[in-house]
């Protein structure tokens, strides 16, 4: 899969483990389904997310990713 700059620093774990972990799975993902490359995006929901469910380290992982990248 192709990955710009920015998106290889995050697979490399430059914006910090948060964001390598997502990458990764983003990346083993589109490998099974052979994407060519990640698309943007503006907005998405988790399903099944709530701070019932995740509470406060589920809270600290979603703001590390907002704030990083």
């Amino acid at each position: 899969m192709y990955l710009s700059q920015i998106e290889e620093k995050m697979y490399n774990g430059e914006f910090g483990e948060t964001i390598e972990k997502s990458i990764r799975i983003l990346v083993a993902i589109g490998d099974i389904y052979n994407a060519k490359n990640l698309i943007p995006i503006k907005n998405t929901q988790i399903s099944g997310v709530s701070y019932k469910t995740v509470g406060d380290a589920g809270l600290e992982w979603i703001t590390n990713i907002n704030e990083k990248v």
